[in-house]
């Protein structure tokens, strides 16, 4: 059996004022102001016939007055709840200033955890890339492209580092004009230049842009830097062969851990360095065969530091008389790589100093018959590889990096073809040919 149509029905008559009620079957006419009106509904459940009935009834002018009172008495209560969620909004924003300052400045009369209070001023730790540079050929001007386009994938701010006279000026400024117009909603980092007195070499333009970036003040016989910034160095003797952002990550996890209270982590990370070390002392391949030293070597051609690695660096590196201007010749870079670069690793202890690649074919962790070992340092491929062959050389390991371990540099010196992946943003091939160089 079929459920029973609905037979009420309600329709509008302007000429009646009247609710007429139906018969069974009729329908209801006239109009509903505040008349009485019943609808009947019917229903078959479970074979049954059920009724339910609605009533609406006109309200007495007493009803009206005290349903007018509720919902005045509810719109109060709404107003007063909107305007006390404002005034704690608006409380909220004006002391989160002050409390971000006593973060800062670490005046808090509370003992947060180094953890929590590393995240709430997280945002200051910045990454900024010095590249230090005597632009005395179009090759070198291309390895400074190259780095800005592939080395600076989280940094911050890029700070170019060169001798301040005329023609290293209009060449540095030339390719900071060119690579904003060039390159322009294609980088996000800040890029400047900064010149000074070229009497230190790399060495003393790193150092010079530390001082620049951070003002500091060398009164005192020590500096420790309280900004919370990475430092990362490079020079111009480097062309970017790729994007590369592996040591930039290393020491951002790195700077992760010293905020957060770990004072036993990396502080400094070379991408090439030679750490092998045993109860003789540590081993460098040279050559002729190499021997063993009293330190550890990371090549200085790219390197990252934590905050507090940076304060080391400075104090090694930037605070010392330069140590090598009676050198000549092959005798001065062999004493700047002695003085300033295998130096600075013995100002660190041994668990804070790390390497990205080994500086020579690490034939001794083949010796270690690990498996791991083999399948990483497998040069069977490259028909052997002679242990005493530095990376930089541009040979047999050289090769073998870039191909199996995908290296990311190469040294300007081996006058190879100076374009790639990293010269992409550069239209103008011939750009820099015409610079007036020294």
């Amino acid at each position: 059996m079929d459920p029973p149509a609905v037979d009420k029905y309600l329709s509008r008559s302007t000429s009646s004022s009247r609710l007429w009620r139906s018969s069974k079957n009729a329908p209801v006419t006239g109009t509903v102001r505040g008349e009485r009106q019943r609808l009947n509904y019917h229903c078959s459940q479970n074979g049954q016939n059920k009724s339910f009935r609605h009533r609406a009834t006109a309200a007495s002018p007493q009803q009206h007055r005290r349903r007018r009172g509720l919902q005045q008495g509810d719109n109060w209560l709404f107003r007063t709840l909107i305007i006390s969620i404002i005034f704690v909004i608006l409380s909220l924003l004006k002391l989160a200033p002050l409390a971000h300052n006593s973060v800062q400045d670490h005046k808090s009369d509370i003992d947060l955890p180094p953890q929590l209070m590393y995240h709430l001023s997280k945002e200051t730790v910045i990454k900024v890339l010095i590249i230090a540079t005597r632009p005395s050929s179009a090759d070198r001007v291309r390895a400074i492209w190259s780095l800005l386009e592939c080395f600076t994938e989280g940094i911050d701010h890029v700070l170019i580092s060169a001798p301040d006279e005329a023609w290293s000026r209009s060449i540095i400024n030339s390719v900071v004009e060119l690579f904003k117009n060039s390159m322009r909603g294609n980088y996000t980092f800040e890029l400047d230049a900064v010149f000074y007195v070229n009497d230190r070499y790399d060495g003393g333009l790193w150092c010079d842009g530390i001082e620049h970036y951070f003002a500091l003040n060398q009164s005192s016989s020590t500096t420790t830097i309280n900004n919370k910034k990475q430092i990362f160095l490079v020079n111009d003797s480097a062309f970017a062969l790729r994007k590369y952002s592996s040591l930039t990550e290393k020491i951002a996890n790195e700077t992760d851990k010293e905020m957060m209270g770990d004072d036993g982590g990396v502080k400094f990370v070379s991408l090439n360095g030679d750490l092998r070390k045993d109860d003789k002392g540590a081993f460098h391949q040279t050559s002729s065969g190499g021997g063993f030293h009293d330190q550890f070597w990371l090549e200085s051609v790219y390197r990252g530091f934590t905050p507090s690695g940076v304060s080391v660096f400075f104090n090694h590196t930037c605070r010392m008389n330069f140590p090598c201007n009676k050198r000549k010749g092959r005798n001065r870079k062999r004493c700047i790589v002695e003085e300033l670069e295998i130096s600075l690793a013995d100002a660190f202890i041994d668990s804070e100093i790390g390497a990205m690649f080994p500086t020579f074919f690490p034939r001794h962790l083949l010796e270690q018959n690990s498996s791991n070992h083999k399948r990483k340092w497998n040069d069977t491929s490259s028909g052997g590889i002679d242990d005493r062959e530095h990376w930089a050389r541009g040979e047999k390991y050289f090769k073998y990096l870039v191909q199996e371990h995908a290296f990311p540099i190469r040294k300007v010196h081996n006058n190879k073809e100076m374009r790639g992946e990293c010269t992409k943003g550069l239209i103008d091939e011939m750009a820099f040919e015409g610079l007036s160089f020294s």
